[in-house]
C-alpha cells in the first residue's frame, strides 16, 4: 500500500502547473495595458488556488476505493491549469508579434478563435476552483480545519459573475470570409474578414485594414450587401446541430429512469441520432444531447440515487461540458403538507429557492443536530438564478409559468400516447390524494397478530411497509380534510411552489420526522440529490410531489409527478436568458 505522503502527492503535478501558470501570467500578461477584466479576476484567484492545492498535498486523505476518483480530480486540475498556461503563452506571443498595435482583447479574441471557447480564462479558472472545493465535498479535506475555505468560496462566487469580453457572436462570424473572389479579376472593392481586421482590397493592389467593430456600407455597394447576407445566414444557422460539447450551456439531471423517460418526451430533437459528442477522459456519465425550445441541452441519468452519486456525476459533468451555465435537477420528491390556502398536493411542483442537507450533522443520544455553519451550509445560487427564481414568486409570472407548464404537460401526455408508451402520465385523481394525520401509522391492524405492529414500543414492521393502505385497512376517518381539493377540480392542473428544499441520502417515510425537519429548517419538500449537485453546478431543483414523505407513501403518483416537474422545467427554461460568453 502506498505511503500517505505518496498518495497526497497525486496533487503535486497540479500544484506545480498552477504555480508555473501564475508565474507565466506575471511574465507575459500582467504588465500589458488595458487588460480585459476577466484576466485581472483570474490573476487574483491564483493565490487561493495555490494555497488550497498546497493544503491538499499535506492533508488530503482517502481510502483505496476512492483512488481512481481522486486521481481524476487531480488530472482535471492539472489539465485546466495547462490550458490557462497555453492561452497566456499564445496571447503573449500574439502581442509580441503584432505589428498593427492591436489590443490585448484583440489578441485574446484571435487566440480563442484558434483554441476554442473552452479556453476562456474565466471558464477555466472557475472550473479549477470548483474542482478544488469538490475535494471538501468528497470529504478528502475537512473544511473546518482549512482557514482559507471562505476565501475559496468567495473566489468561486466572484468568478461565477465574471462575463467574457468575447461573445459567442465572435465565434459565429470568425474565420476568413471573402465576399468576392479575389482571383476573379474583379475591379471592385473585395472584402476579407479574417479575425481582428476588416481588409478591403480596392482593385488597384492597395490594402486598407480597419480595426472596427461595425462597417457601414453604401446601399449600392454589393460587397457590403453580400457580407450582411453572409452574416444573416450564419446567424440563421444558430439553431442547427451544435459543433461540440462546448456549445451546450443547459443541463438536465435525473436520478431515476422514470424521470429520464418523461424528460426525454419533451425534447424537440435529439442530436445523438447523427453522431455522439463523446465525453472527457475519466467521465463515466452517459449523456443524451438534443434541443428543447430554443436551447441545446444535455441530459444525464445518475448511476444511483443520493447526494454522493449526484456530486460525483456533477463534477464529471463540468469536465465534459465546460460552458454549462445552468443545470436543472428534475424528478420527484416528498411534499410537506401545510394548512391554509397554499396547501401542497400530490402532483404539485416545487422550485428551489435554497437547499439544505438535513442528514449532515452529529447524532447524539436522543437528538440529531444538523451542521449549519457557514462552512457546512450549501451556497447561494448565483445572481442570475436568484433573479429568475424570484420572478416566480410574483403572481403574474407564476400564473404564466403554470399556464405554459400545463400546455407542455398535455403535449407530453399526447406524445406518450402516440409512441404507445406503457405509461400515459395521466392525473391519478382527487380520490387518490390522501393525507393521513401525522401520528396515524401505516401498520397491521387486522385480526391476525403481528409481533412488530402489536408491540407497545411501536417497532418498525418491514412487511407492513411493503403493503398498501387498502391491504392494511388504514382507517380513512384518519384522513386530513382539505377543502381546497374540491376548489381545484378534477383536471389535476399542478400548482407551483417556490421555497427551500431539504436534501438527504434517505427516503423519508415518517410523518413525525418530516414535520420536525420542516419546522427546524423551514422547508416545503424533501428529496435525495440536490445537496450533491448544488455547489457543483449552478442549479435549480424542480421536483414534482409524489407523496407526503410519511409511512403511507406509495408509487401511484410517481410518473404523474415526474411529468408535472418536467413540464414546469421546460416552462422555466423558456424564461431563462443565457449570458453572452
Amino acid at each position: 500500500m502506498p505511503t500517505e505522503s505518496k498518495r497526497r502527492d497525486v496533487f503535486k503535478p497540479a500544484f506545480a502547473t498552477v504555480q508555473d501558470t501564475s508565474a507565466q501570467y506575471g511574465r507575459d500578461i500582467e504588465d500589458l495595458e488595458n487588460l480585459p477584466d476577466e484576466f485581472i479576476q483570474v490573476n487574483q484567484c491564483f493565490l487561493v488556488a495555490k494555497e488550497t492545492l498546497s493544503y491538499a498535498r499535506k492533508n488530503a486523505t482517502w481510502d483505496e476505493s476512492s483512488t481512481d476518483s481522486v486521481q481524476s480530480s487531480a488530472t482535471s486540475l492539472e489539465k485546466k491549469a495547462k490550458m490557462l498556461q497555453k492561452l497566456f503563452s499564445q496571447v503573449g506571443e500574439e502581442m509580441e508579434n503584432d505589428s498593427s498595435d492591436g489590443s490585448v482583447l484583440d489578441c485574446y479574441r484571435d487566440t480563442l478563435l484558434k483554441l476554442g471557447k473552452s479556453y476562456r480564462v474565466e471558464v477555466l479558472m472557475l472550473g479549477l476552483l470548483k474542482d478544488l472545493i469538490a475535494l471538501f465535498t468528497k470529504e478528502l479535506l475537512n473544511a473546518e480545519n482549512y482557514m482559507k475555505f471562505d476565501e475559496l468560496k468567495e473566489a468561486i462566487d466572484t468568478m461565477s459573475q465574471v462575463e467574457s469580453s468575447v461573445s459567442d457572436e465572435d465565434f459565429k462570424t470568425s474565420g476568413a470570409n471573402f465576399t468576392q473572389n479575389v482571383a476573379s479579376g474583379g475591379t471592385g472593392n473585395q472584402s476579407y474578414y479574417g479575425g481582428r481586421g476588416h481588409h478591403v482590397f480596392n482593385g488597384n493592389g492597395a490594402i486598407t485594414n480597419y480595426h472596427a467593430t461595425n462597417i457601414s456600407f453604401d446601399p449600392d455597394n454589393t460587397v457590403g450587401r453580400d457580407q450582411l447576407q453572409r452574416r444573416s445566414a450564419s446567424q440563421a444557422q444558430a439553431g442547427g446541430r451544435p459543433r461540440s460539447r462546448e456549445d451546450f450551456q443547459i443541463a438536465i439531471i435525473c436520478a431515476l429512469p422514470l424521470e429520464y423517460d418523461v424528460v426525454s418526451l419533451l425534447f424537440d430533437k435529439f442530436w445523438d441520432d447523427d453522431e455522439s459528442y463523446g465525453r472527457a477522459r475519466g467521465d463515466m456519465n452517459s449523456y443524451t444531447n438534443g434541443r428543447m425550445g430554443q436551447y441545446d441541452v444535455v441530459l444525464v441519468l445518475l448511476p444511483n440515487m443520493g447526494t454522493v452519486a449526484a456530486a460525483g456525476a456533477a463534477a464529471s459533468f463540468r469536465s465534459s461540458y465546460p460552458n454549462l451555465q445552468l443545470a436543472f435537477l428534475v424528478g420527484i420528491c416528498g411534499g410537506v403538507p401545510r394548512s391554509g390556502e397554499n396547501e401542497i398536493h400530490l402532483g404539485d411542483v416545487i422550485i428551489s429557492k435554497s437547499a439544505v442537507q438535513y442528514d449532515l450533522g452529529k447524532q447524539y443520544h436522543k437528538a440529531f443536530v444538523i451542521k449549519d455553519t457557514v462552512d457546512d451550509s450549501l451556497g447561494r445560487p448565483n445572481k442570475n438564478i436568484r433573479s429568475l427564481v424570484a420572478s416566480f414568486e410574483t403572481e403574474h409570472i407564476r400564473d404564466q409559468l403554470q399556464q405554459k407548464a400545463c400546455l407542455y404537460l398535455k403535449d407530453l401526455q399526447s406524445t406518450a400516447a402516440k409512441r404507445r408508451r406503457p405509461q400515459n402520465y395521466q392525473y391519478p385523481g382527487i380520490n387518490n390524494d390522501k393525507l393521513f394525520f401525522t401520528a396515524y401509522r401505516h401498520k397491521h391492524r387486522g385480526p391476525q397478530p403481528c409481533k412488530f405492529c402489536d408491540n407497545p414500543t411501536d417497532v418498525f414492521c418491514e412487511n407492513a411497509a411493503k403493503e398498501s393502505c387498502i391491504d392494511l385497512g388504514c382507517d380513512e376517518t384518519q384522513l386530513v380534510k382539505r377543502t381546497d381539493l374540491e376548489i381545484r377540480g378534477s383536471t389535476g392542473d399542478p400548482e407551483i411552489f417556490v421555497g427551500r428544499i431539504a436534501s438527504g441520502n434517505s427516503v423519508m417515510k415518517s410523518g413525525e420526522h418530516r414535520d420536525r425537519i420542516a419546522e427546524e429548517q423551514k422547508v416545503i419538500a424533501l428529496e435525495m440529490e440536490g445537496a450533491g449537485v448544488w455547489d457543483e453546478i449552478p442549479c435549480i431543483i424542480v421536483k414534482g410531489v409524489c407523496d407526503y414523505a410519511d409511512s403511507h407513501k406509495n408509487d401511484l403518483w410517481q410518473r404523474y409527478a415526474a411529468a408535472t416537474a418536467a413540464s414546469v422545467m421546460k416552462a422555466v427554461l423558456g424564461r431563462y436568458i443565457t449570458t453572452d460568453r
